[in-house]
């Protein structure tokens, strides 16, 4: 296995999806927002691109979506 390359309409592609759905009221800007809402889209679009290639593009850790995935919700943010 070599490695995989992504190109720019992937990223697009996931900014759009982003967007579309309602994930960020501002599409490209989503790069920049907080880890959660980061690691909800993948969640949501794992069975669509690989939480590996996702985390890459979205410059989040893997090990990071996994402790979310497992506690999604912070005890500061139950109020």
């Amino acid at each position: 296995m070599g490695t995989q390359l992504f190109t720019p309409e992937f990223k697009e592609e996931a900014v759009r999806q982003i967007t579309e759905r309602g994930y960020s009221e501002k599409g490209s800007a989503v790069l920049c927002k907080r880890a959660r809402l980061k690691h909800r889209f993948i969640n949501d679009h794992r069975d669509i691109w690989s939480i590996a290639a996702m985390c890459r593009v979205l410059k989040v850790a893997r090990a990071g979506f996994y402790v979310w995935l497992h506690c999604p919700v912070s005890a500061g943010e139950k109020d």
